[in-house]
């Protein structure tokens, strides 16, 4: 019989693989109209398929059953991931461009271990944290290679923004992670999760868009009906199938060994651009070697 943690550990390689499709949907569609518009359609677009699949699948459009306890930690969850950490993150990517960030938010799964040890007391063996650790630094390997069509911050003041900013989207996805977890303490449905937790940061994305005026620009940009489907394209792989699959695996896994599988989606990205073409250097390949164990580790001690 396939354990829980086994099952987990599965969800978070599809969440892995459906995160690689979103990065490059979301990087097409971007250079088209804005990362602002494409977060903001994406979590509309997300609402509607979740709010769909949880009508169909729980019989109602919303999670009424959830009680106030657990709309707190979903609510911190939406606002640290969602909120905190993904704007944090894509001003990153523009200080800085995509590398360093990358490599930054590798830091997650192990975050994400100390915040589940010190939150929700989960604790892990030393041959689990060992194979975090070598996935992580597989992963590391990968995206701290540098690319021609990296960027760096001149500016040092920059630079440090950058970076700090880089860390707060670990941390709050790492964050975000550990706060569902509790949401749905006693096996919640992380269909009812997921709703719950975009629900609360695309109210809270739109409200900041409409205090700032950016709303108008958001709508001209569904005008680009290529960028639309890219959007759309990127919200079934990301929003939709990939923080579901994200939840249920958090659920039945320690946060740290459900994400460090999910933080393999560089790699599979590097590995969806060699198949077009792109040349793969020694240490891509190396990198990639030392992700793979480490997550052929986590499903052999998970």
């Amino acid at each position: 019989m396939i354990s829980g943690t086994t099952l987990g550990l599965v969800a978070a390689l599809g969440t892995a693989i459906g995160w690689t499709g979103t990065a490059l949907f979301f990087s097409a569609s971007g250079r088209r109209v804005g990362s602002e518009a494409v977060n903001l359609t994406r979590l509309l677009i997300a609402i509607a398929l979740l709010g769909a699949a949880h009508w169909l699948l729980v019989g109602a459009p919303v999670p009424i059953d959830a009680d106030a306890e657990r709309w707190r930690w979903l609510a911190v969850s939406g606002l640290t991931g969602l909120v905190v950490g993904d704007i944090a993150l894509f001003e990153a990517y523009v200080l800085l461009g995509p590398r360093l960030p990358s490599l930054l938010m590798a830091l997650a799964p192990i975050l994400g271990t100390l915040f589940s040890w010190g939150l929700l007391g989960e604790r892990l063996a030393l041959l689990q944290v060992a194979a975090i650790v070598l996935t992580v630094g597989g992963v590391a390997i990968v995206v701290a290679e540098r690319t021609p069509g990296g960027r760096g911050a001149d500016d040092a003041r920059l630079f440090t923004r950058g970076v700090v900013l880089g860390l707060v989207g670990a941390l709050g996805q790492a964050a975000g992670l550990v706060a569902s977890k509790r949401a749905m303490a006693g096996d919640y449905s992380a269909l009812s999760a997921t709703l719950g937790r975009i629900l609360i940061a695309a109210i809270v994305l739109w409200l900041l868009a409409l205090i700032r005026g950016r709303i108008p620009h958001v709508v001209r940009a569904w005008r680009d009906r290529r960028a639309l489907a890219l959007i759309a394209a990127g919200a079934v792989c990301g929003p939709f199938i990939g923080i579901w699959l994200s939840l249920y695996a958090v659920r039945e896994a320690p946060v740290g060994l459900a994400s460090a599988v999910m933080a393999i989606s560089p790699i599979l990205v590097l590995a969806v651009e060699a198949a077009r073409g792109r040349h793969v250097t020694g240490q891509a390949v190396v990198g990639t070697a030392v992700a793979v164990g480490g997550v052929a580790l986590l499903f052999a001690v998970g």
